[in-house]
């Protein structure tokens, strides 16, 4: 995210990542104004938002080996806008069907 911020590349950031964001900030997991997060989010010309609609729907149905919903949505999204994907998550990783890296 340092070569982001720098300008030096894009991350496109899911619905779902926003949203999930939202409910752990909620539940008090990490403290942190929320707003700020998305004002800068959306200013920001290194981060685009990419929302979730139909062709995501679409794609999620091919990935049968991601067995979570909103992990279908995020790898469906990297799929749809050619992305490698930012991720720790040993499902999406281990399943091959797109680059990530940590």
């Amino acid at each position: 995210m340092m070569e982001a911020d720098a300008g030096l590349t894009q991350i496109i950031v899911p619905t779902i990542v926003l949203s999930e964001v939202l409910m752990i900030g909620e539940k008090k997991r990490i403290t942190f104004d929320y707003g700020e997060f998305l004002s800068n989010l959306v200013t920001s010309e290194n981060y685009t938002i990419h929302p979730f609609d139909f062709d995501i729907l679409l794609q999620m149905r091919r990935l049968e080996a991601i067995p979570e919903l909103h992990d279908r949505i995020i790898v469906a999204t990297a799929l749809i806008t050619e992305s490698a994907l930012i991720t720790k998550d040993r499902e999406i990783i281990s399943s091959g069907i797109v680059q990530t890296f940590w």
